[in-house]
Parts: structure tokens; C-alpha cells; sequence
């Protein structure tokens, strides 16, 4: 359980992120490319935490916004339960 909650912690922290930094008129973007070199990662990672290993980097900065991304209606995706009526 233990394990769960630290992933769920582990991806809640850059949706934070993320959404701090559209709210400030900030772009960000997520590059996993610049840590598949294991110099690179071994240079990005904490060095007063102990060797860690780094997943990602997220760059921050001002930008035009992309395209919008299409979606789906919500009606193909999703059955909304029936109502349960209350009995007298």
C-alpha cells in the first residue's frame, strides 16, 4: 500500500507543477531524451541525496500555446449510472 501511495504522490507532484505554471502564463514541457545518456542523468540527479535516478526534466518557459487537442464526446466514453429512485 505503501508503494501505491508513493506513486500516486510521485505523479500528483508535477500535475502541481504543471498546473502552477499555466496558471503563471508558463509552457511546460517534459524531455525523457536527455536522461537515456547515462552521463547526462548521472549529472542531472541530486548529489546531496545519494545516487538517484532520474525518469525526466521538465523545462519551464514562456512560449506560444500549442494546438488544442481534440476529444471525445463524453457520451462515447463514459455510461453514467442509472438512478437509484428512492423507495416510499
Amino acid at each position: 500500500m505503501l508503494l501505491l501511495v508513493g506513486r500516486l504522490r510521485a505523479g500528483q507532484a508535477p500535475e502541481r507543477v504543471w498546473l502552477l505554471a499555466t496558471v503563471h502564463g508558463l509552457r511546460a514541457g517534459l524531455l525523457q531524451q536527455a536522461v537515456e545518456w547515462p552521463d547526462t542523468r548521472w549529472g542531472l540527479r541530486d548529489p546531496t541525496t545519494g545516487p538517484g535516478h532520474v525518469q525526466t526534466v521538465m523545462r519551464l518557459g514562456f512560449g506560444a500555446p500549442g494546438p488544442l487537442t481534440g476529444r471525445r464526446p463524453v457520451a462515447t466514453c463514459w455510461r453514467w449510472p442509472r438512478a437509484r429512485h428512492a423507495r416510499p
